[in-house]
């Protein structure tokens, strides 16, 4: 029986003390969260990391397994 698998990554943007951008990546999160929470979770970490955050972006695939 085949069977659909959905898969998140969550790319967060952030500028470090010295001007550079960092990018921060996220794999194999929650299947089936929607792209809101997921964007208030890279807030969240945002937060946590310290730097400011410039851009969220979330990428979903999905595919089908036998």
């Amino acid at each position: 029986m085949a069977k659909e698998v959905k898969k998140s990554v969550l790319y967060i943007y952030g500028t470090k003390e010295d001007g550079d951008t960092r990018r921060r990546s996220y794999h194999n999160l929650v299947n089936n969260v929607g792209a809101e929470k997921l964007s208030a979770f890279g807030k969240i970490i945002g937060e946590l990391s310290g730097e400011e955050t410039q851009d969220i972006e979330i990428v979903e695939t999905s595919m089908v397994k036998d």
